[in-house]
């Protein structure tokens, strides 16, 4: 047998070994996934339901949740954030974004009646296990944005009564509730208003969890101080990591601990990692997330999409700017060795800017599941990661309604 004949079969052997090690490997994942109940905290998704050409029943190629992506990605629940643009502060706008928000909802909770067979509305900790015995996908109606209130506390209870369970105090710039942690104006109030004050005591009152994602640093210490119930940062990252005013700082993190609540990592590339600088991407990467930003809330799905779309050609012609799981998986990592395995999950972001090189849609979530299990952590710890951790938060923000 000539050298090169015994280096091509080497070879061979050495390239089929690795792949069926791959394929063990992702099995092994899949079965681990399977096994646990696993819940993402934050979608866009309910923007797509007002479109006529997007059908979550069916497999959509733009889209990153609908039902057939939840099952090949092995995801039992699903947030769905009503997301609120801050195009105004007045009474006029706010009863308008209002309305919105409770068409939406509408739009949400309507999937159960349209596909009682395949997906049902989760109200507690309880209903998701339930679903997931049922062989049935969760959906979780939550508040991107609570702004749409006004100053109309009374708005909180409605929503809770209508299904709501997460709030989400602000977006990407202050409202009449507190500060953002992004608007370009700066700090308006140091924190939380004095209204948004009351906003906190009423969302304990009536067992909503807060979500302090995109709120300002001064603004969570406000909320950690005054709440009552543990917290939630739907899909924020960790500073340390990767540097963004969106993410947590070493102090925050400390704070949630011990407040009790929870980060779930959020999967958009920006929070997830500091690429290698590149002047003409960065150019080119800051004018789309800005034109995205700044979109006008009636803007149509498909103006969304081109732009979404674009971001994505961009990281093709600048491979060095992908972002990948093990980056991701980074932040988690982080959370634990600071924390504790007790206070990190997974909140995506997808539909709304979420979405990394090799997890771009839910379809591919069994990859994080993988590299987790790559790391050494354990079936209890992914467990927890995946939707325990949120739940015992979920449980206790309910014991402390009323009090």
């Amino acid at each position: 047998m000539n050298g090169f004949y015994t280096f091509t079969l080497a070879a061979s052997v050495l390239a089929l070994s690795a792949c069926d090690s791959g394929e063990a490997r992702m099995k092994k994942a899949e079965e681990l996934q399977r096994s646990v109940l696993t819940l993402d905290t934050h979608t866009d998704t309910p923007m797509r339901l007002w479109r006529e050409d997007y059908h979550i029943e069916k497999d959509n190629p733009s889209g990153c949740i609908d039902f057939p992506k939840m099952r090949k990605g092995s995801l039992d629940v699903e947030s769905f954030g009503i997301f609120t643009w801050q195009g105004g502060r007045d009474t006029a706008f706010c009863n308008k974004a209002y309305r919105r928000g409770l068409e939406t909802l509408a739009k949400v909770m309507e999937l159960q009646d349209r596909f009682p067979d395949q997906v049902g509305i989760v109200s507690t900790p309880d209903d998701m296990y339930r679903l997931k015995r049922e062989g049935r996908l969760g959906i979780l109606p939550t508040i991107e944005n609570s702004t749409l209130i006004g100053n109309d506390i009374s708005r909180i209870g409605e929503l809770y009564d209508r299904g709501i369970r997460i709030f989400g105090l602000v977006h990407s710039y202050n409202n009449d509730i507190c500060d953002s942690s992004s608007d370009k104006n700066g700090p308006e109030f140091g924190g939380l208003s004095e209204f948004g004050e009351n906003v906190v005591r009423e969302l304990n009152r009536v067992g909503g969890i807060i979500d302090v994602s995109h709120a300002s640093d001064s603004t969570f210490f406000d909320v950690i101080r005054l709440s009552k119930a543990p917290v939630v940062a739907s899909h924020s990252s960790v500073r340390a990591v990767a540097e963004h005013d969106r993410n947590f700082s070493d102090e925050m993190l400390d704070a949630l601990k011990e407040n009790g609540g929870v980060i779930q990592i959020c999967i958009l590339a920006d929070y997830v990692r500091n690429c290698p600088e590149n002047p003409e991407y960065d150019r080119k990467y800051a004018g789309l997330r800005r034109a995205y930003r700044e979109l006008p809330e009636n803007a149509s799905q498909e103006k969304r999409d081109s732009i979404l779309n674009a971001l994505s050609v961009l990281k093709e012609v600048y491979p060095d700017q992908k972002v990948l799981v093990t980056d991701y998986v980074d932040h988690i990592d982080y959370v634990v060795k600071r924390i504790g395995i007790d206070y990190v999950g997974i909140g995506t972001d997808f539909d709304g800017g979420g979405g990394i090189d090799d997890c771009k849609d839910a379809s591919q979530l069994i990859n994080i599941t993988a590299e987790l299990m790559d790391r050494g952590y354990t079936r209890e710890d992914i467990e927890k990661i995946w939707g325990g951790n949120f739940i015992r938060v979920f449980r206790e923000v309910l014991e402390c309604a009323g009090n």
